[in-house]
């Protein structure tokens, strides 16, 4: 539930299916809107170090990503367990660049409007807006899924292959 006090224009409806952008997380913070947790995603493109966005992985803090779509960026905090072992840059540079969805509060943080706070889920996302899997562990010998080509038509179906849920 969004309750918003000013207005606000979104192209997503905030759901696992239908995610916000950051664009609308944006829209919805400046519109002082309070949100029961939603969905938002972005592409992961660095992290806030002394309430300064810090472009790539190199010397990330593992308890916030940033996540953007253009040239729009906002802060997701990543509280520990799960969620911050999965998505954090410094322990895994590699997310850098992977469009990625999380289930969190709309808030200011690092004085930037619209930020995530209080992230429970995450998903990985493919371009054509599917879910898809992040770091998967290798597909045992004979599993047809190990061949790259085949994954790949594959991993183009709708459908989860990798999320991670809060301990």
């Amino acid at each position: 539930k969004i309750t918003v006090k000013g207005t606000a224009t979104t192209t997503g409806s905030g759901t696992e299916d239908d995610p916000y952008t950051v664009a609308d997380a944006i829209a919805l913070g400046e519109a002082n809107a309070t949100s029961d947790k939603v969905w938002v995603k972005g592409t992961i493109v660095g992290y806030y170090k002394n309430n300064k966005f810090v472009s790539g992985a190199e010397g990330a803090e593992a308890t916030n990503i940033a996540i953007g779509m253009n040239d729009l960026i906002i802060p997701v905090q990543l509280p520990s367990g799960n969620v911050r072992t999965a998505l954090n840059l410094s322990d895994n540079p590699g997310n850098l660049n992977k469009e990625v969805a999380v289930y969190g509060n709309i808030t200011t943080y690092f004085n930037v409007v619209g930020g995530i706070k209080n992230v429970t889920k995450y998903n990985y996302w493919t371009q054509s807006g599917g879910d898809a899997g992040g770091d998967e562990p290798a597909a045992p010998d004979g599993d047809p899924t190990a061949d790259p080509a085949l994954k790949k038509g594959w991993l183009e179906l709708p459908g989860r292959l990798a999320s991670g849920d809060a301990d």
